[in-house]
């Protein structure tokens, strides 16, 4: 984890309202810029500066959460 300040959000990528890659997906390998926090439990699911990796992916879909923030080049 670089400590950087910038970050990008990722989502549910989607075309004409499909999803074609899942947050969940899309978040392997990615570091987290910001603590994960359920919105609807306000569990906390995931610590600033945590890689996510295969292991996480079902917590992360079971969860309502819809963004992330992560580190990335091309910050």
């Amino acid at each position: 984890d670089c400590q950087t300040l910038g970050y990008i959000e990722i989502e549910d990528l989607k075309e004409s309202g499909d999803i074609i890659s899942p947050l969940a997906n899309r978040a392997i390998g990615r570091v987290l810029a910001a603590d994960v926090k359920d919105p609807i439990s306000g569990e906390l699911i995931f610590r600033q500066g945590q890689l996510i990796g295969r292991d996480d992916i079902a917590r992360l879909a079971d969860s309502a959460v819809s963004k992330l923030m992560i580190r990335s080049v091309l910050t």
